[in-house]
């Protein structure tokens, strides 16, 4: 019996290349480079400015790990008052802000229906965002 073996050709090669650049692109969407935070209350305060890059890494860390688990039409979620801060989120590719609730939840501020998040270490998050808060009780009715 002839055993045939694979010998990819230039043009398999390629395709693979292009493939693995795409699929690469895309896992690094979420981790975009983040320039700056700046934390709002809900007059639109300024309560925190994040610029350094130790602590921008480590809520990057937690930042990629929400989780999609409703959508912002959902009644415990459709009237963004649990939402008590904003969080603008400055990277090299432009703005965003985003809806922020210290129990742990997220959703990028639209008039559109979107996904809302939850994040599995929220105080550890708001540390981060809040710290000189104090303690406070995270809790969800």
């Amino acid at each position: 019996m002839i055993k045939k073996t694979f010998l990819p050709t230039k043009k398999t090669i390629f395709i693979l290349l292009v493939l693995f650049q795409f699929l690469w692109s895309a896992c690094a969407k979420d981790s975009e480079h983040i320039i700056h935070i700046t934390v709002l209350d809900h007059d639109l305060t300024v309560v925190r400015r994040i610029d350094d890059q130790s602590i921008l890494a480590k809520f990057n860390r937690i930042w990629i790990s929400r989780k999609e688990i409703a959508f912002s039409d959902d009644p415990q979620f459709s009237n963004n008052q649990s939402f008590t801060y904003k969080i603008d989120i400055q990277t090299k590719d432009g703005s965003h802000r985003w809806l922020y609730d210290p129990a742990g939840y997220t959703t990028v501020l639209s008039k559109a229906i979107v996904p809302v998040y939850h994040f599995d270490n929220p105080k550890m998050l708001y540390k981060i965002l809040i710290p000189e808060m104090g303690a406070i009780e995270i809790k969800r009715d």
